[in-house]
């Protein structure tokens, strides 16, 4: 039977045998070389690959391929969802930190928190004038 003497190819690489150019059976039946007359050797040696054997070296090989090529895209999809998450959080964290900056200057300039939020309001309505790109920088200090 096909299953007995073949390797499955979902089984884990453990239970394979090492890597060979051809795929072979996996239990052949040994007689010693010396036995055998030098016709027969011949014949095993020289005999034409089936068809059958083609096809299935050349879907272990197709196989192969495929599931190298789908490991090098997930590995290239991770590394690109990592830099674009260090990307955005590296952006959040500059506008904490600028958000922060611009409230101790508040803070310190005015002791008096209602003149806070009076300098603040002014500040915003300044930096509107000059620059409407950063509408998330003044949505985050309201």
């Amino acid at each position: 039977m096909f299953s007995e003497r073949w390797l499955c190819f979902c089984c884990p690489q453990t239970h394979k045998p090492t890597r060979r150019p051809m795929v072979a059976p996996i239990e052949q039946p040994e007689t010693p070389p010396e036995i055998r007359p030098p016709s027969q050797m011949n014949r095993i040696i020289n005999r034409p690959k089936q068809k059958s054997e083609i096809h299935l070296a050349a879907v272990v090989i197709i196989q192969t391929w495929f599931r190298r090529r789908r490991a090098l895209f997930e590995m290239r999809r991770k590394a690109a969802w990592t830099i674009y998450q260090h990307i955005e959080y590296a952006g959040e964290q500059n506008q904490l930190k600028l958000y922060n900056f611009f409230l101790e200057l508040m803070q310190t300039v005015a002791k008096n928190p209602r003149d806070v939020t009076v300098a603040a309001k002014s500040i915003i309505d300044i930096i509107r004038s000059k620059n409407t790109n950063n509408i998330l920088l003044i949505n985050t200090i309201y």
